[in-house]
């Protein structure tokens, strides 16, 4: 006579069916999630890179310099010269001047990059993003190759 299965509960096999299909959907899912969050923190550095743009751009019109040569008279100049920079909103980016030489009288280059301690260091694809007085948007990967249709 033949023992009837009962019906309750899952056996070994459907479980390990199971995981192994929820392992299937995290393993496509996760990277898509990481390269979201990856993209909407890069807002954060075009939004504080056009703000310290602003900002320079109301020192000129004050004083017709974006490099004063004294401190105190462009606070936001004053700012990205120093070794703290200006930090952006959510604190992923720093916006400063990559050299002593990237802010004359009459021009400016602005350069955000990524917090090292903050997740958006991991963003290697769009690790620097530039902007300069007339509006020139540009972004580079980690090893300094142009990646401005991606990251803009």
């Amino acid at each position: 006579m033949l023992k009837k299965r009962s019906s309750a509960g899952f056996t070994l096999v459907e479980l390990l069916i199971a995981i192994l299909i929820i392992g299937i959907l995290v393993r496509i899912a996760y990277p898509y999630y990481l390269g979201t969050t990856m993209k909407s923190g890069r807002a954060d550095a075009k939004s504080a890179l056009n703000e310290v743009a602003q900002r320079m751009q109301r020192c000129f019109t004050t004083s017709s310099i974006y490099n004063p040569s004294t401190a105190n008279v462009c606070k936001i100049f004053d700012t990205i010269a120093s070794s703290s920079g200006f930090v952006s909103d959510q604190k992923y980016y720093v916006v400063k001047r990559a050299q002593n030489t990237d802010i004359t009288a009459t021009t400016f280059l602005l350069t955000a990059t990524a917090d090292s301690t903050k997740r958006q260091a991991k963003d290697l694809t769009c690790a620097t993003f530039t902007l300069d007085q007339i509006g020139t948007r540009k972004a580079y990967d980690s090893g300094g190759t142009e990646t401005t249709d991606k990251c803009w």
